[in-house]
């Protein structure tokens, strides 16, 4: 059996870890992504800065600037 292509399964990126990110930026929004990377790996999730980054951008998550 040769190893199946085609798009993996996000076995790091879960519900459970985009409700986490979701819920440190809403907590407080002003957090890097380093910053809530090491949130989260203090509350046993197992995710990594580049994961965090994608989160955020793939969910829109990014701080809004404000323009005069």
């Amino acid at each position: 059996h040769p190893k199946k292509t085609g798009p993996k399964p996000n076995y790091r990126r879960t519900d459970a870890a985009v409700r986490e990110v979701s819920r440190y930026l809403f907590l407080a929004p002003e957090a890097s992504p380093a910053v809530v990377a090491q949130k989260m790996r203090q509350t046993q999730f197992h995710i990594s800065l580049r994961s965090v980054q994608r989160i955020i951008a793939d969910y829109g998550l990014q701080k809004k600037t404000l323009r005069p």
